[in-house]
């Protein structure tokens, strides 16, 4: 089981270098084992166990494209006053922090919980997870599946 977060800078990005840094300082367990063809990507590990892939995204990046139509694509069908903020922001994006949350990520959410707290505080942005949405620093802004009911 697996499946990805995204934060979407809106403003001035930290590169992968600056994450590992900074999460570092809040928690010495956590580090990256950064892929040695691409310093731009490599394992999250909290201690000895692999929490996640991550990698940072540009414009440019076939990736990055990729992952922008795709996120467009699933606002589309969506009727929510809020949903032209997050296209405005889809529009404009120039960089993002993507993350495929293993499973250890997934049961230690509140580990996770520091990355994305990390950048909220430090580069605006907005966080999108599968499966349910895009987040401000506050609560969910735009659902992207419906209400079970």
């Amino acid at each position: 089981m697996s499946y990805f977060m995204r934060y979407l800078y809106t403003r001035a990005p930290a590169n992968l270098e600056q994450i590992e840094a900074a999460l570092h300082d809040i928690d010495p367990q956590f580090r990256v084992q950064f892929d040695p063809s691409d310093h731009e990507s490599g394992d999250l590990y909290y201690g000895e166990t692999v929490f996640g892939e991550i990698a940072f995204n540009r414009t440019g990046d076939e990736v990055f494209a990729e992952d922008i139509d795709e996120l467009r694509d699933l606002i589309a069908p969506i009727e929510d006053p809020l949903k032209p903020l997050i296209q405005s922001i889809l529009d404009n994006v120039q960089s993002l922090v993507a993350l495929r949350v293993l499973e250890a990520g997934h049961i230690n959410q509140d580990i996770l919980e520091q990355l994305w707290d990390w950048l909220f505080d430090h580069h605006p942005g907005v966080l999108q997870v599968d499966e349910e949405g895009f987040y401000d620093a506050e609560r969910l802004i735009l659902p992207t599946t419906p209400d079970e009911e």
